[in-house]
């Protein structure tokens, strides 16, 4: 997967953040970046592949959830928001 950014040379701090943020990323619950580029006013961030299921889609989708289920997926997320908490 790979996210166009426009890099406005008049903020490159604004245009760098999410760069920043995501090149030290190192969590399973997280979607890593694989590389980085500069290209024509634009930054191109590529991502890793992640396999499995599109939590979004995948609650979206179901009418009734068990209590399992949620558990699961707020363990999962306040993981990851931990990780972030503690590196930023």
């Amino acid at each position: 997967m790979a996210k166009i950014l426009v890099y406005n040379s008049d903020k490159p701090d604004d245009s760098l953040r999410e760069y920043e943020m995501l090149k030290a990323v190192r969590q399973e619950h997280v979607v890593r970046l694989h590389e980085a580029f500069s290209f024509n006013g634009f930054v191109v961030l590529v991502f890793e592949k992640l396999y499995g299921e599109n939590v979004v889609r995948s609650l979206s989708l179901k009418h009734r959830y068990n209590e399992n289920t949620v558990t699961v997926i707020i363990k999962q997320v306040r993981t990851a928001a931990a990780w972030f908490d503690s590196s930023f």
